[in-house]
């Protein structure tokens, strides 16, 4: 690790995640001296979703990212969507595969040789923050730390966000379920693409993908409105995975020949829910620490990504200025045009796909007709006509003729 012996920063970056990790690495290249605090070292193995959209990807090449993405990342040229034993279409875009938390580890081992920001294994104990100068102390150490612009990058833990006097809102409790698992294939086993997108839209499972990994093997993740505790996810995870694979998609493996799951299940379980009471001085919320969204919308770490690239083009002209980061001032971030209407939409996103799974009022049945019976030319029409023109130019995140929440 780069640690150093000072104690005065641009930007204090507490949370080491993708969220702080981007935004160190960003704003390192930007010029400007960074503390990045985590408790760990390095980043322990965590599961998110693995398949990775080529605008995330497009995203991170852009902040300058693409010497260490190249290195891991396995890139996906084609995916078919799968409906019942049907291939519906092939998109092109190429999507990657691979786990969040080595691009982590990997961005941090850049960071020691970067003079700009030095990596702190600690907790911290406290915060001040004030419009021209905010106090870190660190627990451990007792060290005190100071910047001109505290970064809170705590994921989805509440417990630091109520010393800041932040506190959650729960949208929507017990949202959903993603699962991360491998797949023991047979000799018939066949993709017809690089990587396939199973829409299943039935019992509280939304779709899967299946892609290949870079050991060689194939692994899945499911996407599910099941809430923590449902029977339904403890089936999965504890008794017959493959049995449940085929109640959920019974002609699937006309298409792709047999497989079954192996090994342990990977399992992570969300509410939806935006924060509050960060209308303060001196500390701006990005990623999940300002509010988190349900995976099966496809669109996380994009959200991390506009959080950062939003900072990008502020936070310099704010140090080199000397601004007063009031309340006032960092309100310019959460309201900038392109970062509020994409927050607004993926979590509209969240809220309304889970309602398309799992009511039964009539719009809702008839929106799964739509989405499951009705041919790919019909919600492109739809979409390129009529809900991208809504969306504006939050859809920078979607690739034209594509369907953004099942890419």
């Amino acid at each position: 690790m780069n640690q150093s012996t000072r104690d005065q920063f641009d930007v204090l970056i507490i949370g080491g995640g993708i969220a702080g990790s981007l935004a160190a690495w960003t704003f390192s290249r930007d010029g400007l001296s960074v503390a990045l605090i985590d408790e760990r070292e390095m980043a322990a193995p965590f599961f998110r979703a693995e398949r990775i959209s080529s605008l995330a990807v497009g995203e991170m090449r852009r902040l300058g990212l693409s010497s260490i993405v190249d290195q891991f990342a396995l890139p996906l040229e084609s995916t078919a969507i799968v409906k019942g034993a049907r291939v519906e279409r092939v998109t092109t875009e190429v999507d990657y595969t691979f786990p969040l938390w080595q691009l982590v580890n990997k961005i941090r081992e850049t960071f020691e040789n970067n003079e700009r920001v030095t990596l702190i294994a600690e907790k911290v104990e406290s915060v001040v923050n004030q419009p021209r100068q905010q106090s870190v102390k660190l627990e451990a150490s007792q060290r005190t730390l100071t910047g001109k612009l505290v970064v809170v990058a705590t994921g989805a833990s509440t417990a630091f966000l109520k010393q800041l006097g932040v506190r959650r809102e729960i949208i929507s409790r017990n949202h959903s379920s993603t699962f991360g698992f491998d797949l023991e294939t047979g000799p018939d086993f066949y993709l017809p693409a690089s990587s396939i997108t199973v829409r299943i839209c039935r019992d509280g499972a939304d779709y899967m993908n299946i892609f290949p990994t870079s050991e060689g093997g194939y692994r899945a993740n499911l996407f599910t409105y099941w809430p923590a505790g449902d029977e339904r996810q403890r089936e999965f995870i504890k008794e017959d995975p493959t049995a449940v694979l085929q109640r959920l998609a019974p002609r699937l493996m006309l298409t792709t020949g047999e497989f079954r799951v192996k090994g342990a299940i990977e399992c992570g379980s969300v509410s939806v829910m935006k924060s509050t009471g960060y209308q303060q001085s001196g500390f701006v919320l990005i990623g999940d620490a300002y509010g988190r969204i349900c995976p099966c919308a496809g669109r996380g770490i994009n959200k991390v990504i506009q959080d950062v690239l939003t900072l990008k083009d502020l936070v310099p002209r704010w140090i080199a200025e000397e601004t007063a980061l009031t309340a006032e001032v960092l309100q310019s971030y959460y309201h900038e045009e392109k970062r509020e209407a994409f927050e607004e939409w993926v979590f509209e996103e969240s809220l309304t796909l889970r309602d398309r799974i799992v009511e039964n009022s009539p719009k809702q049945l008839l929106r799964r007709v739509w989405y499951h019976h009705l041919p790919p030319k019909v919600h492109d029409f739809y979409w390129n006509h009529f809900k991208a023109r809504r969306a504006g130019s939050v859809v920078s995140a979607k690739p034209e003729g594509s369907n953004p929440s099942h890419v």
